[in-house]
């Protein structure tokens, strides 16, 4: 199912429990508010990101143990 894109009218931000609508921003609010949208967007990829160095690490440090015991079992 799509979902529905909102509409300038629909967007808003809320700040201090006070509700603002995007259509009422000026130029210099709008351009802080995409600010806000894109650092967000770049937090969730870092986040993501994180996520598959942390796996990839846990899994490169896995095979190097298995590895390892595999060389020592070699070598008696």
């Amino acid at each position: 199912m799509a979902k529905k894109k909102k509409t300038a009218e629909e967007q808003h931000v809320e700040l201090e429990g006070v509700k603002y609508y995007t259509k009422d921003f000026n130029q210099e609010q709008v351009a802080f508010y995409n600010h806000l949208i894109d650092l967000s967007k770049k937090e969730r990829a870092m986040a993501f990101n994180l996520q598959q160095i942390q796996g990839g690490r846990e899994h490169f440090t896995s095979l190097l143990s298995v590895s390892l015991k595999n060389g020592e079992a070699e070598s008696d």
